[in-house]
């Protein structure tokens, strides 16, 4: 199972605002070309006002930029700093070295049936 596609499934599930920041950093360094607020709005399943938040966080942390898109000035395009990308690598690799154990005890089967169901849940009955 590709562990990029079970962590996008896995981010339908509603989580604790504690671990937002990793999700956007994350999510952020897996679009090399940065995104949207509403595409990591989208992506993350979280609400509009935590991206927000949280952008801003980062952006003081220094791990994350925002700019104007230059083909939409209405938009504003979130992308990772060079530290932000060092943080970004070394989460998804923490992260990849947790679904390893998590579903160590799985067959690729039973991994790719939990892929399936977790693909069926619906984002707006999870964002409220």
């Amino acid at each position: 199972m590709n562990h990029d596609e079970l962590y996008k499934a896995l981010c339908k599930v509603p989580s604790g605002k504690e671990k937002s920041r990793d999700r956007i950093i994350i999510e952020l360094f897996m679009r090399s070309q940065g995104a949207s607020q509403k595409q990591l709005v989208d992506a993350l399943n979280m609400r509009p006002a935590t991206v927000s938040e949280q952008t801003d966080i980062l952006i003081e942390l220094g791990y994350v930029t925002k700019h104007i898109d230059f083909m939409d000035k209405r938009i504003s395009v979130v992308g990772l700093t060079d530290e932000g990308k060092r943080l970004g690598k070394s989460l998804l690799h923490s992260y990849d070295q947790f679904l390893n154990v998590l579903f160590s005890d799985l067959s690729e089967e039973e991994q790719e049936e939990l892929y399936r169901l977790l693909g069926k849940l619906k984002r707006p009955i999870l964002r409220k």
